[in-house]
């Protein structure tokens, strides 16, 4: 049964407990998502403020329940407006005179006759075509909205069968444009810690912090490769490591510190109801910036670098190296543009826009040219333990570069109020899988049997002396 929650379970303790630890802040509930601003609505037209996705609770669409038990709550806050190009006192003459203008807030879902069909004609819909797809719109008085104090509403929300996606407007039914200020407070009042998040987002922060922590652990367990791989080397120091342990090193990093900025950006969150949006924008270029790092080393690998040969071929794969880089930033910048709310009036995932349709066509092309360089220098190669790599691994890294369409694909198919954390649920786990798999292989003792690093063991001897000095050639290895 579907009821108020009124303590914390275990999950939000530990998650208290765990962010206090790692000195992200306390976790306490929040009082909503809080959006403010200014806007200008043009005569007998309307603006869509923001879009929120709301519980469900159907013993309270009946109006059987008191505000507190209802599954949503608007809190709305409408100040200091006047017409556009008038100034305070303009606006008191205007309030004096018999006629006001005439302006609401519309509420809309995305039942089919509601948002979703009046959408597709928005700049040309007038006041009372968006009024009468509202669910709810109630009329501002403009001798409150026009001080500084405002007008206050609470609005309760309750669905019967789902979650729905709300749409909260300001229309003018004036001739004359109307600019005000406003301050909207949106909650799931039954989602306890998590009231103030819509409801795609929920699990969200804690899928976060538990993949801060699997990147802080692959971190430190990299770091010790490192030390190991030092420590083994005749010449110790940073300068002699490969430049594929270091671009690892910075790829796990990266990602390690990428999410540890979205934990720390949910908490405030969850705590203020606002976001941190300079906080979200580091944390998505940290880990834009680990995946194109990890692209770029695997398709070093599909071409044999560090495989068949000891080094990283630079001259060769400027091309590799360029494309990737320039698909980095255009998938950051789209991803960027997913989470404005120049977006707000939309649904639609982030890669099913034209754009990211385009992303999603050359992620295609990088998973062909990495699947086929793989097999091609698995044939070309006649050596044990190059072709051990692409035997053992080549394949299953190729989800790395298969995720992306797999998901898009997964996206058209899953409702819009669970599509967020699905999506965000899959990416994680293929990121941290991925790169778990790649710090494991670059071990000392694993990667001597898949890798060519062209580095000397204290005390050992390399591939090349042992068949000079047992003559033996190359396709001896094939015996081993």
């Amino acid at each position: 049964m579907r009821g108020p929650i009124n303590g914390r379970c275990a999950p939000e303790r530990l998650l208290a407990v765990l962010l206090a630890a790692v000195g992200l802040g306390p976790a306490v509930p929040a009082d909503a998502k809080v959006v403010s601003g200014r806007t200008v609505v043009a005569g007998w037209q309307s603006v869509v403020l923001t879009k929120f996705c709301f519980d469900y609770q159907a013993e309270c669409k009946n109006n059987e329940c008191d505000k507190k038990q209802y599954p949503g709550l608007m809190t709305i806050r409408v100040s200091s407006a006047k017409k556009q190009g008038q100034g305070a006192k303009a606006s008191k003459m205007q309030i004096e005179g018999s006629s006001e203008p005439e302006a609401y807030v519309a509420l809309l879902d995305d039942e089919y006759f509601s948002f979703p069909e009046v959408s597709q004609v928005w700049s040309e819909a007038n006041c009372s075509d968006v009024l009468r797809s509202s669910k709810k719109s109630p009329r501002l008085t403009w001798s409150s909205i026009s001080t500084d104090k405002g007008e206050t509403l609470e609005i309760p929300v309750a669905e019967s069968l789902r979650p729905r996606w709300w749409y909260i407007s300001f229309v003018s039914c004036s001739s004359t444009s109307l600019e005000m200020s406003y301050s909207l407070h949106l909650e799931n009042q039954q989602r306890g810690w998590q009231r103030e998040f819509s409801m795609d987002t929920l699990g969200v922060p804690l899928a976060t912090l538990f993949l801060a922590v699997v990147f802080c652990a692959l971190a430190v367990v990299q770091v010790n490769s490192l030390r190991d791989w030092m420590k083994q080397s005749k010449v110790g120091g940073w300068s002699n490591l490969h430049p594929a342990m270091l671009l690892l090193t910075f790829a796990v990093v990266l990602s390690a510190l990428g999410m540890l900025l979205w934990t720390r950006y949910f908490v405030y969150y969850q705590e203020y109801g606002e976001s941190l949006d300079a906080w979200g924008m580091l944390a998505r270029a940290a880990i834009m910036s680990a995946r194109t790092s990890i692209s770029l080393l695997l398709m070093f690998l599909a071409h044999g670098d560090c495989v068949t040969v000891s080094e990283i071929q630079w001259d060769n794969r400027k091309e590799i190296a360029g494309g990737q880089t320039l698909f980095g930033i255009l998938s950051f910048g789209l991803e960027a543009w997913g989470d404005s709310e120049f977006r707000s009036t939309t649904t639609e995932y982030v890669y099913d826009t034209r754009a990211g349709t385009v992303l999603v066509a050359f992620d295609i092309l990088w998973l062909w040219l990495y699947a086929s360089r793989c097999l091609q220098t698995f044939h070309a190669e006649t050596r044990f333990k190059p072709r051990n790599f692409y035997r053992r691994y080549g394949l299953f890294l190729a989800i790395w570069f298969a995720s992306l369409p797999c998901v898009a694909a997964l996206a058209r198919v899953l409702a819009a109020w669970v599509r967020f954390r699905i999506t965000y649920f899959a990416n994680g786990f293929v990121h941290s899988v991925v790169l778990g798999v790649l710090v494991h292989t670059f071990r000392p003792n694993m990667a001597r049997e898949l890798y060519d690093f062209g580095t000397k063991q204290k005390g050992a001897l390399s591939d090349e002396e042992l068949r000079s000095m047992l003559g033996n050639d190359d396709d001896d290895d094939d015996m081993i």
